[in-house]
């Protein structure tokens, strides 16, 4: 069902909004990761699954899995739910399980869609370094740009995917909110760094 929907809606999405792909070749073939977002739309997760090569299980957050059809088939897809308002222990725990099993794992650092400004402008949130502590696993920075930082149809999107990131980059070498904040911080600054690369490719055009 997944690869189903992704190739449907993989498709509508490319050609609503014209998208290009930069470094499919970053994409671990095997083995697990995570994989991290600026979150501008609710195109996104789409986007990310159709530039991929292999299923990614998305945390989305839990007001969307109480809408009856929509629940069931992000359920279907292999998404899980996170709570923002609180710390998760029951979406922690998926995810590190996830993790174990050698599964990619789609996490949007801001925790919420951010329209209209550079990712840069907007705070994210200490959880993803948290699990990347835990799991000492690769992160694939990702960046989807467009122009005005605005989802909109027939506008060129950007899908740029970066080189993994090794565990070892960090120098995180104690256990603490302190470490948790430098992953998240180094992760995100990968991915505004992939953001002006796309938008400094789409001013040449």
């Amino acid at each position: 069902m997944y690869k189903t929907a992704v190739f449907l809606l993989g498709k509508l999405v490319r050609a609503l909004f014209f998208t290009k792909v930069n470094g499919r070749e970053n994409v671990p073939k095997d083995g697990a990761c995570f994989v991290c977002c600026n979150h501008m739309s609710n195109w996104d997760a789409v986007l990310l699954a159709s530039a991929f090569k292999r299923p990614i299980n998305f945390m989305a957050k839990v007001e969307l899995f109480r809408i009856p059809v929509l629940g069931r088939l992000l359920k279907a897809l292999g998404a899980f739910s996170v709570d923002r308002d609180k710390t998760d222990i029951g979406a922690i725990k998926t995810a590190l399980t996830l993790i174990k099993k050698g599964e990619p794992v789609g996490i949007f650092p801001q925790g919420k869609r951010c329209s209209g400004m550079h990712p840069s402008n907007i705070g994210i949130k200490s959880g993803t370094g948290m699990l990347v502590y835990k799991t000492q696993c690769d992160v694939v920075p990702v960046s989807i740009y467009t122009k005005k930082y605005r989802m909109c149809l027939f506008r060129r999107a950007y899908v740029n995917i970066g080189k993994p990131i090794k565990f070892e980059e960090y120098n995180a070498t104690e256990k603490g909110q302190g470490s948790y904040e430098k992953i998240s911080d180094v992760i995100f600054e990968k991915i505004c760094a992939l953001n002006d690369a796309s938008k400094a490719e789409d001013e040449r055009k």
